[in-house]
């Protein structure tokens, strides 16, 4: 997601985001067996984060740095595609994008795969 003041950070998320997710599909058509997971934070409490916010942002909402760790490493225990960690009820529901995986399924149908599985 978006936001002010952070768009180096963000372009770089975005680019992983994107290249991960590339990597993520051709494991898949090619039954490598590896798992990406992708995780999506919101502000976490740490010394670097509430620096960089203070006196900019209400810091009221951050999230604990290790209730944040636990959450990516069981996102990667399981094998989820993306963990979304955020104070709030709504991060999930509302960034968890069900267009994108219509989209990616729908894209794969114009590929040979037979071939794209032999390169």
């Amino acid at each position: 997601m978006s936001s002010p003041l952070v768009a180096p950070y963000s372009a770089s998320k975005f680019a992983l985001d994107g290249f991960f997710s590339s990597v993520r599909m051709e494991h898949s058509v090619t039954k490598v067996n590896v798992s990406i997971t992708l995780c999506i934070l919101g502000l976490i409490n740490t010394d670097t984060a509430m620096k960089a916010v203070s006196g900019i942002l209400s810091t009221v909402g951050a999230s604990s740095k290790e209730e944040c760790a636990l959450e990516i490493i069981k996102g990667g225990a399981l094998r989820q595609e993306e963990v979304y960690y955020d104070n709030s009820v709504w991060t999930a529901f509302l960034l968890g994008n069900p267009g994108r995986k219509i989209l990616e399924f729908l894209s794969l149908r114009s590929y040979k795969l037979d071939k794209f599985i032999n390169n």
